[in-house]
């Protein structure tokens, strides 16, 4: 394996491994939300022959439902969000030293890196780390979608005059998740970095390997990963195969590209087979493209 081969592995891995580490994370964070539901929040409700209704100091106790998040952000940032920046930080690193080790000048490419690429800047956070009042960064940790989807089961449940046991048993099913049935659902929370922060965040990967590629004039790349029971049709056609930047604009008319209503939209080089995506573009020379071809 040459050196570069060994650096993108590592950056692969990096990432792959990001989403382990804060799923994990995650999972906790939920347990600590139920705790603080269940402790602070349940034991207000009004119930009427074991019943919720939807009285006034019921409706009333919505509007808290943002207080018990707000118990939970420093948590998501400390423990969940400070990981993730730091992998896609090191994931930048080791795309700069992927270009270096291929044969391009050093200077060039920390150049390119700092002035092109600047991660800092694209995800919102400080030379430190820290995240900036109103960045991408910052936004993740107000879990707005997540707060949504609580505050209307409760309003659900209290419309609908829900018996409070079935209530508790619900809520708890949609904080962290549920194994009934045999079939394992992730909570909100899960959900909800699923959906806003590994998929942005490997994109944003893409983006500053995609800068380097244009700023290097490379039009040639490898669909790297590998195969595993879920990957997609779309995908498992294209791993391990090299590729001309030109021949992705096709891809879109793939009958296996998922989410055909949004195919219009859809960029190749950043996007791959879409959501939770484990492929990689690996941009390479077009003597190593002829080679390979």
């Amino acid at each position: 394996m040459t050196e570069y081969d060994k650096i993108f592995k590592e950056k692969m891995d990096t990432l792959l491994g990001a989403e382990n580490t804060m799923d994990a994370a995650t999972m906790k964070i939920q347990k600590l939300l139920l705790s603080i539901f269940e402790k602070d929040y349940l034991p207000k409700f009004e119930i009427e022959n074991g019943t919720l209704t939807a009285s006034r100091k019921n409706l009333a106790l919505l509007s808290q439902i943002d207080s018990l998040f707000d118990k939970i952000r420093k948590a998501i940032s400390r423990d969940v969000l400070a990981d993730f920046v730091k992998t896609i930080l090191r994931s930048s690193t080791l795309n700069a030293e992927y270009y270096i080790a291929l044969g391009f000048e050093k200077k060039r490419i920390y150049s390119i890196l700092r002035e092109k690429v600047n991660i800092e800047r694209l995800i919102g956070i400080t030379p430190t780390g820290k995240a900036k009042k109103g960045g991408y960064i910052a936004r993740l940790t107000q879990t707005r979608s997540a707060r949504e989807q609580i505050i209307q089961y409760v309003t659900k449940s209290l419309t609908t005059q829900t018996p409070f046991l079935d209530f508790q048993s619900g809520v708890k099913d949609l904080i962290v998740g549920t194994t009934k049935k045999g079939a394992a659902t992730k909570g909100v929370l899960q959900k909800y970095f699923d959906q806003y922060a590994y998929d942005a965040f490997n994109q944003y990967d893409e983006v500053s390997n995609k800068q380097f590629a244009e700023d290097l004039g490379l039009k040639h790349f490898i669909y790297e990963g590998s195969e595993i029971l879920t990957s997609r049709a779309f995908c498992k056609k294209r791993i391990g195969k090299a590729f001309t930047v030109k021949e992705t604009k096709k891809w879109k008319d793939d009958p296996t590209l998922i989410e055909k209503k949004t195919k219009s939209t859809y960029n190749p080089l950043i996007e791959r087979g879409r959501y939770k995506c484990r492929h990689f573009v690996k941009y390479i020379t077009k003597l190593l493209y002829d080679k390979i071809k």
